[in-house]
């Protein structure tokens, strides 16, 4: 039993903190604070973590008009209009690092 207790721990320290979506964003709601896109401040309305099902893959943040999709190292993955989510149109896409939303 103890040999699984000591796995469990090893695995503990190599799993990545998880980011903190309120410390990050929770200011903006509500605020002056905003998101500048394609010259227009966009005041941010939401966030939440996004997953395939198993796995947490990254997260995004809502603004009045987009939802910002990133990876777990916080790097932006692509952009997607609101009205447009039904049909998922994407207006900036990074190369590839993040398969499926």
């Amino acid at each position: 039993m103890s040999r699984k207790k000591n796995f469990v721990l090893d695995l503990l320290k190599t799993t990545k903190p998880m980011i903190n979506l309120e410390e990050k964003f929770g200011s903006y709601i509500g605020s002056n604070k905003t998101f500048r896109i394609d010259g227009v401040n966009e005041p941010v309305t939401g966030y939440g973590y996004h997953c395939d099902g198993s796995d947490i893959k990254g997260y995004w943040v809502n603004t009045r008009n987009y939802k910002l999709f990133y990876n777990l190292n916080e790097q932006f993955i692509r952009m997607v209009p609101l009205n447009d989510l039904d049909n998922t149109t994407i207006i900036s896409e990074t190369s590839g690092i993040l398969q499926d939303q």
